[in-house]
């Protein structure tokens, strides 16, 4: 039996759109923490963030018709991430102008949320296939690489010390983070903007 997976071609453009804003603003990031660190740094934390909702909302009514409960709880996870720097502000807790200081593991955790939703979202577009494979498992593998960043980020709140016992580790998953978040906002980006998300038949 087959099943037809649609969205409207206006949001997978917005769709498409939010992805290349998101990598504008991690390459803003990347370059601009060479010169000012904690803005840098912020920038990079608000590259997945509000950017992205258009996708976590496009990727949900392609995996609706075949998992509406799990495709439901993960649009949850990835709005909850991608309003993660909107909640810091209303609450206080973040600040693009003195970034390290003001930054919280709340925050913190909620940004983790789109590393989360990068993991099962991949999972579910394996399941479904509305998208193409290695797509999926790239996802996977960004939010693997993106939960390990906030995770390190998280413990050396606490104890930097043990931090840098990995420090060797934790550049390799940099590494593997930057070139996968590179080529998944591309080639999603890319996906949508065509509009071949907005008719898929499995």
């Amino acid at each position: 039996m087959s099943h037809r997976m649609t969205i409207s071609p206006l949001l997978s453009k917005f769709a498409g759109l939010g992805a290349f804003l998101s990598l504008g603003l991690f390459l803003a990031g990347l370059f601009i923490s060479k010169f000012n660190e904690d803005f840098g740094e912020f920038l990079i934390l608000c590259s997945p963030t509000l950017p992205l909702l258009p996708m976590v909302l496009a990727f949900h009514q392609l995996h609706r018709p075949r998992f509406p409960y799990w495709s439901h709880a993960i649009r949850v996870i990835g709005i909850i991430g991608a309003a993660s720097v909107l909640i810091g502000y209303v609450l206080g807790l973040l600040n693009p102008a003195n970034f390290s200081p003001y930054i919280s593991g709340f925050v913190l955790c909620t940004i983790g949320c789109i590393g989360l939703w990068l993991i099962l979202n991949g999972l579910l577009g394996l399941q479904t296939r509305v998208v193409p494979r290695l797509l999926a498992m790239l996802s996977v593998v960004v939010g693997v690489a993106w939960l390990i960043g906030i995770g390190s980020t998280v413990i050396g709140l606490f104890n930097s010390l043990l931090v840098q016992s990995f420090i060797g580790f934790l550049g390799i998953n940099i590494l593997a983070l930057v070139l996968g978040y590179l080529l998944w906002t591309v080639w999603a980006g890319y996906w949508f903007l065509t509009n071949r998300a907005s008719n898929i038949s499995v």
